[in-house]
């Protein structure tokens, strides 16, 4: 009898064994940055922050069921409160970490929120809603933007043959830039909504000639008015 209690005894401790090995294997590893502590993100590191934020509870919450999407990725650090930050990078590196905040924008509502990911230790920090005005518009949201205006026709007709290379989003000789427009104004179109102005170039210079348009990522919908 006291041998099979010895084997239920021993069988028992390599189950939790297993177990504990298994749970460790499953939780995520975040290697530390090898660069310089304020360096820049690097594209890794954003597309990190993302999944992080993605993840978090809070953040499926504000994004909801309605259309929206998580947009500008930026570097952040934040100083330990009552401690002096070190000036050799190695004890920088250590007492800051590697943070990023991630914002986010509900269209329908012009809601946005920032939430800020410790990439070293793969949680977010903390979650704040933000008003829609204050999101930075994204390189997607110019993607958006692009895909939106030449379904135009109006537009297409206004750009003629160089609407191949605009939807080849390429460094080409004919491209467009987005500039975010915000007014306090209730009766413009834009007032609380993601509208971008959009600038056409050809051989680096800004086609002025061509009509005002604007592309309101709200609505899906392109907007294009004569130049005063």
């Amino acid at each position: 009898m006291g041998r099979l209690n010895r084997l239920r005894e021993i069988w028992w401790w390599r189950i939790v064994s297993l177990t504990v090995l298994t749970l460790a294997l499953l939780v995520p590893t975040h290697e530390a940055y090898a660069g310089k502590p304020l360096d820049p993100l690097t594209a890794a590191e954003k597309q990190q922050a993302l999944r992080i934020a993605r993840a978090d509870t809070r953040v499926s919450r504000l994004l909801g069921a309605r259309r929206s999407r998580l947009l500008e990725v930026e570097f952040v650090t934040i100083k330990p409160e009552g401690e002096e930050l070190p000036q050799d990078d190695e004890g920088m590196a250590r007492a800051l970490g590697r943070k990023a905040a991630v914002y986010g924008i509900e269209y329908e509502s012009n809601q946005g929120f920032r939430a800020v990911v410790d990439l070293l230790q793969g949680t977010v920090i903390s979650v704040e809603r933000l008003d829609g005005d204050s999101v930075p518009a994204s390189g997607e949201e110019l993607d958006d933007a692009r895909q939106i205006l030449l379904q135009n026709h109006r537009v297409r007709a206004l750009i003629g043959g160089r609407a191949a290379a605009i939807a080849a989003a390429t460094t080409a000789a004919t491209s467009i830039d987005g500039q975010r427009l915000v007014t306090n104004d209730v009766s413009d179109p834009c007032y609380q909504r993601r509208c971008m102005l959009i600038l056409f170039r050809h051989n680096r210079q800004y086609q002025v000639d061509l009509p005002t348009v604007i592309v309101d990522l709200t609505g899906q919908t392109v907007r294009v008015e004569r130049r005063r």
